[in-house]
């Protein structure tokens, strides 16, 4: 048998499920699926909705907890005012984090989404340079389509 990958909080991370076991990636797509059932179409889409469009997005972060506590997520997206990444850390919505680096900054934020081990971050009190470097990058990367339209 071979040895068994490391696991943090019970969950497998990507890429390292073997014969048997779930990923961390495949728990997220069950979580999604279960999700997507529950919400209602929707009568525009997700570009009319939002106020900044969003690009794709793929850097390793880390997250501060108000307790101290700072661990690993890796980021799918990023607009001007917010990015969704993936952490097996759970996390409330309503929680107040840390994301760094955001455009080698660190930046304060607000959890406004959960779908399974997927969030999503607003920036808060974000400096008007700091607002200007985010949406440089976001410029500079190619946009993000969602699997499931509407989220």
């Amino acid at each position: 048998m071979p040895p068994q990958p490391p696991r943090h909080n019970g969950l497998i991370p990507f890429a390292c499920a073997h014969e048997g076991q779930v990923s961390l990636a495949e728990q997220i797509g069950i979580a999604m699926d279960a999700e997507a059932q529950a919400i209602a179409p929707s009568t525009e889409n997700s570009a009319e909705r939002r106020k900044h469009s969003r690009h794709r997005y793929i850097e390793q972060i880390y997250v501060g907890k108000s307790d101290g506590l700072w661990f690993t997520a890796m980021t799918y997206e990023i607009s001007a005012t917010g990015l969704s990444a993936a952490t097996t850390v759970p996390l409330a919505v309503g929680e107040k984090v840390s994301l760094s680096p955001v455009a080698e900054k660190r930046v304060q934020a607000i959890v406004r989404r959960k779908t399974g081990a997927m969030y999503g971050f607003e920036f808060l009190g974000v400096a008007t340079e700091l607002q200007e470097q985010i949406q440089k990058l976001c410029d500079g990367l190619p946009l993000f389509q969602s699997l499931i339209e509407g989220l």
